[in-house]
């Protein structure tokens, strides 16, 4: 007669958000310039012909510069956001089902961070669920210097700092349920 051990544990941290640049704020704002302009000028375009919204799929280039000015402006209130409020909380869940954990976390991490809290968690096997909730990316400092799409402001609330923070707070709650 087999009798798992279960047992759950939420918490709520605070990690290191993504620390932004004035250098990020300002390449930004001129990226959600210009693609601001080219949602104005594609939508004055249709409005001049709106036989145009006829046509397949009319509706792309508009919206996508539209979602891209917006999600440049972004950085804009989390760069003043930063200097008042440098942590961000988020809420993680670990369940324990005999020997293996499930740990989840609200974000797309990059690889590294997943297989340091495997590496290092008590459990035989360990799976970590990302984007439980709503969630960023979350890169490592590797990333962040590389550039990589979910390595730029834009794209991320919580930087390399506030993944190791993540990790760590992750292998605690893991360890105080195989005590």
């Amino acid at each position: 007669n087999y009798n798992p051990v279960f047992s759950h544990i939420s918490k709520k941290i605070f990690l290191t958000r993504y620390k932004i640049q004035e250098d990020d704020l300002n390449f930004c704002l001129k990226e959600a310039e210009k693609h601001y302009n080219e949602y104005e000028n594609l939508k004055r375009e249709i409005e001049e012909n709106p036989e145009k919204k006829k046509e397949n799929r009319w509706y792309v280039e508009i919206t996508k510069n539209y979602r891209r000015s917006q999600w440049f402006l972004s950085v804009k209130d989390r760069y003043e956001i930063q200097k008042i409020n440098p942590k961000v909380e988020i809420e993680i869940h670990v369940l324990r089902i005999g020997d293996i954990v499930f740990a989840t976390n609200p974000f797309e991490c990059y690889l590294d961070y997943g297989m340091r809290i495997k590496a290092r968690s008590k459990a035989i096997q360990t799976f970590v669920v990302q984007l439980v909730g709503g969630g960023t990316y979350l890169p490592t400092e590797r990333a962040v210097k590389g550039g990589s799409y979910g390595a730029i402001a834009p794209s991320c609330v919580v930087g390399p700092e506030g993944g190791k923070e993540l990790v760590e707070e992750t292998l605690k709650i893991i360890n105080e349920l195989f005590k």
